[in-house]
């Protein structure tokens, strides 16, 4: 034991795992100063090649802006179609419900994985509760077949 109640072998291995930090230190110091000179000669690169082409600023910033402006447009028949489904959305899903119910089968977690899991129309929480308000207008119920739970469609 050494003063303060640790031993040799503490120290020892203390300082090596100081030692093994500093040595990967310095690999990673090297790596970053290689990668700044690197970037220092592109930068002067990039300096040369902009004061020997013939594009001022104004010219730079017009070309920027226009490619900016191209990525960044939608198209208006996009925006309308997107306003009315956003608008019709709640409807949309109702129906979406109600036409799972028909087609086949299926019980309530399948079609809830369907909507909600597949097709993420809208979140679990408000997929019940659009179910419920299917069920309390009576436009789909759950009855059971062969001990299993089905959703049923009332439309025809």
């Amino acid at each position: 034991m050494v003063n303060g109640g640790v031993s040799r072998e503490a120290l020892i291995e203390s300082f090596s795992k100081i030692r093994e930090d500093i040595v990967r230190l310095n690999r990673e110091m090297l790596e970053l100063k290689k990668e700044q000179k690197e970037l220092l000669l592109e930068n002067s690169r990039l300096k040369n090649v902009a004061a020997n082409s013939n594009l001022d600023e104004e010219m730079i910033s017009r070309i920027v802006a226009d490619a900016v402006s191209k990525v960044n447009t939608k198209k208006p028949k996009e925006d309308k179609i997107l306003k009315k489904i956003k608008r019709n959305k709640k409807s949309l899903i109702k129906n979406r419900i109600i036409t799972l119910a028909m087609a086949k089968e299926l019980s309530l977690s399948e079609i809830k994985e369907s909507i909600v899991d597949e097709e993420e129309l809208c979140s679990k929480a408000t997929f019940y509760r659009y179910v419920e308000k299917l069920i309390s207008q009576e436009k789909i119920s759950m009855v059971e077949i062969d001990e299993r739970k089905i959703v049923v469609s009332h439309k025809y």
